[in-house]
């Protein structure tokens, strides 16, 4: 069945994940989580998501919650070192009623990103 933006019924992140990510969960957070390069603003949304979902080849393939938004230093996402600008989160899978509503669809033109890595949903 196919995503619309009026499918989505909470504050949402879309990351686009365009490597590989081999199918194993570990694999896809880390590849969700870290590291986006937020303007300042654009970091004030990310905080108010409630959801991030992750999309592979315009297929959402997980969604998540984070607890908590951090700058991507060497300390929070040691497998990156320091990223200016950039920030990633610590969180866990969404709920089963967040996943069934979202995993496994895939999305409509209207969420493409076109060129950017990331796209809003609902955020204030």
């Amino acid at each position: 069945m196919m995503l619309r933006r009026s499918d989505i019924e909470h504050p949402t992140l879309i990351v686009i994940i365009s490597r590989y990510w081999d199918e194993d969960p570990a694999t896809l957070y880390d590849r969700t989580r870290f590291a986006w390069k937020f303007s300042w603003r654009e970091r004030q949304k990310a905080e108010g998501a409630e959801v991030i979902l992750a999309s592979y080849k315009r297929e959402i393939v997980g969604a998540f919650t984070a607890d908590e938004w951090l700058p991507a230093t060497a300390e929070n996402c040691p497998s990156l070192g320091n990223e200016p600008d950039r920030y990633g989160f610590n969180g866990r899978e969404a709920e089963p009623e967040i996943q069934n509503l979202y995993v496994g669809r895939r999305t409509s033109d209207e969420l493409r990103s076109y060129g950017r890595s990331f796209m809003f949903v609902n955020c204030p």
